[in-house]
């Protein structure tokens, strides 16, 4: 039982991370037209906040290490969506940015966090 328990927090935590991996998200949130950058980023940041918080009890079937790396992606993905929001003036800007800066970080955090749920469940195995 505990082993179904501990695979199910590894399913829901890939889930996560593919719900707030910023392409996905993007698709998920369109900014409308007249949406300022300031609402649109907000709206981003709660979302992510949401997901992560809905997720936040399979810490409990998970190890430390494999926790703090879903923490750390997290705070990768909420920290480039604040960049990116970083001057710009609408909505629209920010995606565009964000889509641009999502596609030139050399160290995706959430491949990094799916690698390692791999590897938790592996061992799990």
């Amino acid at each position: 039982n505990s082993i179904a328990l501990r695979l199910q927090a590894c399913e829901r935590l890939t889930l996560m991370l593919e719900r707030i991996n910023v392409p996905n998200l993007l698709l998920r949130i369109n900014p409308t037209a007249g949406t300022s950058a300031q609402e649109y980023t907000a709206n981003l940041l709660l979302t992510i906040r949401e997901e992560f918080e809905y997720n936040v009890t399979q810490q409990i079937y998970v190890s430390d290490a494999l926790w703090s790396i879903m923490v750390q992606a997290r705070d990768n993905v909420s920290q480039l969506i604040i960049r990116a929001a970083e001057g710009a003036e609408s909505g629209e800007q920010v995606a565009s940015r964000l889509r641009l800066m999502s596609s030139r970080q050399p160290d995706d955090a959430i491949g990094v966090g799916q690698a390692a749920i791999r590897k938790e469940a592996s061992l799990v195995l």
